[in-house]
């Protein structure tokens, strides 16, 4: 199996909002001739900005609209679902700044169907430190009560 754990296509597809099917047209062709068997569509907002919310339920919403648009290509929400035949996509969050502290939000985003989670891409967030930080102190309180 061919997987691909990362990508920003959810974020273009967010950028191409107002164009006709535009997973099957720019990423679809590059997936196939790749023959990638797993997509991980991760939502990546960079920062913890008034607007990560807004931005990863704006990039949810683009993984939902690739699903309907191709019904060909299956979701991943159980292990099961990785041995069914054809494209698999699978959502996931990286970098958990997007839940504003509040951990209570990973269950919003369970429920849009992502399964796998990171706590921080690179920088420190109220969860848990990140790259490159002096004093390293791994998961916060709040991380642990996500995790």
């Amino acid at each position: 199996m061919i997987v691909d754990a990362h990508n920003d296509l959810l974020a273009e597809l967010v950028h191409r909002d107002g164009e006709e099917r535009p997973f099957a047209r720019y990423w679809r062709p590059e997936l196939d001739a790749g023959g990638v068997d797993l997509q991980v569509c991760a939502i990546y907002t960079a920062d913890d900005s008034d607007d990560a919310l807004r931005f990863g339920l704006a990039q949810a919403a683009a993984y939902h609209r690739l699903l309907a648009e191709s019904p060909d290509v299956v979701p991943v929400r159980t292990a099961e679902d990785l041995d069914r035949d054809g494209l698999r996509v699978m959502l996931s969050v990286e970098g958990a700044e997007l839940f504003d502290a509040d951990p209570q939000l990973a269950y919003a985003y369970w429920g849009l169907g992502a399964r796998m989670f990171s706590l921080t891409w690179n920088h420190r967030n109220p969860f848990a430190d990140g790259l490159g930080v002096e004093e390293d102190e791994g998961l916060s309180a709040l991380g642990r009560e996500l995790v």
